[in-house]
């Protein structure tokens, strides 16, 4: 401790709301003026600054606290505890500050169960036009714009934003040093792909940034599937990844053909077994044989021979349905057994001539598995022209395009090199047997541990890296300026863009808690943690529930201790939105879908976003123009968005018992406010729908 304090004269604790109890317990005894007093009394106090924003506590879920920052002084005593406030946001423009500041307004009242004493206010942040004073055109320009958009399906939504950053772009052709930086920041990592798939359609340039580990890449996944396929003929599971990849694209038809013929192969080697078991079973009684001794041998055989067909049921798979494909005809036709049901899915003339290509591959591959990994991969690589579809992506060079493959290339190396093996080299003649090295006939085999085995330990060893290491450290990608970054609210922390687009503000799961009475294994419970003054209290001490004399109570008190869990996770979880809606500089483009996947019932419209759209327009009520439905599941209507206007709702009552009342409040454009500017999608008016065009099913 003495040395930690010479050595470091001036502490300076940033980022102090993330920081958890535990850790601002091992600064106080470092750098605390107590430990100082109670050890050495020499050293008076220590020059120790906390810096932290608690608007931006969004790390709860890993043990760090929100009123953190409220107890420095507590552990950090000094003669003067006046806290200094840095009030100037030198990154937002004046409507993003302000949109800001409106999410971050309920975050000022404490929560009634708070225990610990009430903390300062902490003012708003101002723009930094308070202080540099602009002249007229620089205020403009440093007004900013947020722009709200509503979206149909979370498929329009996607769409629409890879549409308005391509406009954005377009904007800079002519001055490409010009163009801003961009990102898109999503609440989970699920909605990552589809607005990179929507970019890439549109041509735009799109970075993904932090999607996870190395083994999480497509293209190492790709990899690790093969590598699965040479070693383990029942990976099932990795072939079908393969073939219904983008490069082989099998269609589910085809998969389900393949699966029936696999399991028609092993209907015939079952029948095999038997027929052939069945001429060796036990005979007749013979001389010096019992009949007991008979009917134990004939219930021993039985069994055995049941045993043995189950095993081979369970030995059925799809890599040996690859290796015996079905002859093809002149046509190109599978060529099926007579026996074979014709009420079975056989396969297409392209569906066999895909597999056929596939088999050759892999045939070709495995004679690989008994050289060195790096070659393996090498040859795995260069068969899936992994390297090729990589450098073809939008914006994408030859080296930058494979840093993840490299990495993974890097990963086996080690392990190779880390791993024991054994080599060995022999010569053998024509007929197999030991030969001389000098021998005319001789051949020379090399044994390398480097086979089956040493594949199936390093898939292992993937195995075990993905559920302890978080899938291998993945390889550092070099910021791309001309790229729109794609990536997670939480990974956004303390970085800024011009222009920033929030996804999915209707997808309820922000708003959702999952913290009550978390008892899994490496929580602590939040009576036993050293900030539980700032934690909703819980009913986990026996006391406290014995002294409840009726379930009805009891059940209060869990609501009760449910409702104050909600309140607290909804905090985080504005927090959470705060600090993604002040990464932007000029720009915030928030977005929100009414339908999303294949669910049924509509996503309910986020908290957040409805107070955005108040602000917007002061105390006037939206413009309700009609309503907006989700596409129907069915052939005809699949992918059609259809809008109705309120007139036609009010003439046919049919339309309201067609989409369900909760449909009834949505599809309004957002006018021009104080800081907000309307960016609605427009989906094209079919012909009005009435009872008679209703689907069957769907009718009243």
């Amino acid at each position: 401790m003495q040395l930690e304090r010479e050595r470091y004269k001036v502490v300076l604790l940033d980022e102090f709301q993330d920081t958890s109890h535990a850790q601002l317990q091992l600064f106080s005894d470092l750098f605390g003026t107590r430990a100082a007093e109670g050890e050495h009394p020499g050293y008076g106090e220590h020059p120790v600054m906390a810096v932290g924003d608690p608007k931006q506590s969004i790390y709860g879920f890993r043990g760090a606290s929100d009123g953190q920052l409220f107890s420095f002084y507590r552990y950090f005593p000094t003669a003067d505890e006046t806290p200094l406030y840095l009030t100037v946001a030198w990154r937002n423009d004046t409507a993003i500050l302000d949109a800001a500041n409106l999410i971050a307004e309920p975050l000022k009242t404490m929560p009634g169960w708070v225990r610990a004493s009430q903390p300062p206010k902490v003012p708003d942040l101002r723009p930094r036009s308070v202080i540099t004073r602009p002249d007229e055109s620089g205020e403009a320009a440093m007004r900013g714009s947020v722009q709200l958009a509503r979206y149909a399906t979370d498929a329009d939504e996607a769409r629409g934003i890879a549409e308005k950053i391509a406009a954005e772009r377009a904007r800079f052709r002519d001055n490409p040093t010009g163009m801003p930086t961009m990102a898109v920041l999503t609440r989970t990592r699920s909605q990552m792909e589809p607005i990179r798939q929507a970019c890439e359609a549109l041509g735009v340039p799109a970075q993904v940034v932090g999607l996870g580990g190395l083994l999480e890449r497509p293209e190492v996944i790709d990899m690790v599937a093969m590598l699965r396929v040479l070693a383990d003929p029942n990976r099932s599971d990795a072939l079908v990844r393969l073939l219904a990849g983008a490069r082989w694209r099998l269609g589910t038809a085809d998969l389900l053909a393949l699966g029936e013929w696999s399991n028609e192969l092993t209907r015939v080697r079952e029948r095999g077994y038997v027929s052939g078991a069945d001429a060796q079973q036990p005979g007749q009684e013979t001389p010096g044989t019992s009949d007991e001794q008979l009917r134990r041998a004939q219930q021993s055989f039985e069994q055995a021979r049941k045993f043995a067909v189950e095993d081979l049921s369970e030995y059925g798979s799809l890599i040996e349905a690859i290796e015996h494909l079905p002859e093809a005809n002149e046509q190109g036709h599978p060529i099926y057994p007579p026996d074979y049901s014709p009420h079975r899915r056989r396969l297409s003339v392209e569906g066999l001539a895909r597999l056929r290509a596939f088999a050759a591959e892999l045939e070709y591959l495995r004679q690989f598995t008994t050289e060195d990994l790096g070659t393996l991969l090498y040859e795995i690589e260069r068969v899936m022209m992994l390297d090729i579809e990589l450098a073809s992506h939008e914006g994408s060079d030859s080296y930058t395009s494979r840093v993840h493959l490299d990495a993974f290339h890097d990963v086996a190396a080690n392990y190779a090199a880390t791993s024991p093996r054994i080599n060995a080299m022999i010569y053998a003649g024509a007929d197999g047997t030991a030969a001389e090295e000098d021998a005319p006939t001789a051949r020379r085999f090399v044994l390398s541990a480097s086979g089956i085995s040493y594949l199936t330990g390093f898939l292992a060893w993937l195995e075990e890296a993905a559920e302890h290491e978080n899938g291998l450290a993945p390889a550092v990608e070099e910021p791309r300026q001309d790229a729109v970054q794609i990536l997670t609210m939480h990974a956004s922390k303390g970085l800024e863009w011009d222009q920033v687009y929030l996804p999915r503000l209707s997808d309820a799961r922000a708003e959702r808690h999952r913290m009550w009475q978390r008892l899994e294994p490496g929580v602590l419970p939040w009576p036993l943690r050293g900030d539980k003054d700032y934690l909703p209290p819980a009913l986990e001490r026996p006391e406290e529930i014995t002294a409840l004399e009726t379930f009805s109570e009891l059940n209060l008190a869990v609501e009760e201790g449910e409702d104050m869990v909600h309140d607290y996770a909804g905090a985080e979880a504005r927090r959470l939105i705060y600090v993604a809606m002040t990464r932007a500089r000029s720009l915030l483009y928030i977005t929100t879908c009414r339908w999303t996947g294949a669910h049924v019932k509509p996503v309910k419209t986020s908290t957040y976003w409805n107070e955005l759209v108040q602000f917007s327009q002061g105390d006037a009520q939206p413009p309700y123009e009609g309503i907006q439905h989700a596409p129907w599941l069915y052939p005809g209507y699949l992918g059609t968005g259809y809008y109705v206007p309120s007139a036609a709702r009010e003439t046919d009552p049919s339309i309201d018992a067609v989409f369900g009342r909760e449909m009834r409040d949505w599809g309004y454009t957002v006018p021009q406010g104080r800081c907000c500017s309307t960016a609605p999608r427009c989906l094209p008016s079919p012909p009005l729908l009435t009872r008679r065009m209703a689907p069957r099913g769907m009718r009243p």
